[in-house]
């Protein structure tokens, strides 16, 4: 039986086919190589990498809703000028307006993380006009 997963606070957990960490670039492609030539799905989790919200410091997550019958735009503004304030960086899965040039002055390691993301995608090939503006500066 499959070790279960969980993220880090434990509230999602799942039971993968399979569990892999490769230890450098090559691991990676060989796995992703595999997957593919057996037809499987690779889903990504990370953890204690350099480019999520809690790298690197003391943190406190908070996360933000409004309901689905109100608008959220302007909710959403204020309290991003407050986290702005606080040097606070947002989820990459949640609605947010940072770009590029703010976020890179949040994440003290954005410069390793844009030289590996031009060495494995030179053409730009994964990158469409919302990603572009969130991980690109100045191409």
């Amino acid at each position: 039986m499959p070790t279960p997963w969980s993220n880090w606070s434990g509230s999602v957990t799942c039971w993968p086919q399979a569990s892999e960490t490769p230890t450098n670039e090559a691991g990676l492609v060989a796995l992703v190589n595999q997957a593919r030539a057996g037809g499987r799905a690779i889903r990504v989790a990370g953890s204690g990498h350099s480019f999520v919200p809690l790298y690197g410091r003391e943190t406190v997550t908070i996360s933000i809703h409004q309901a689905h019958d109100l608008p959220y735009q302007p909710f959403f503004a204020d309290a991003e000028a407050i986290f702005r304030h606080h040097r606070g960086r947002p989820h990459w899965g949640k609605i947010h307006r940072q770009i590029a040039q703010a976020l890179r002055d949040l994440y003290p390691r954005w410069d390793n993380f844009h030289q590996v993301r031009q060495r494995l995608d030179p053409e730009g090939r994964f990158l469409n006009e919302y990603l572009r503006a969130l991980l690109v500066i100045g191409d």
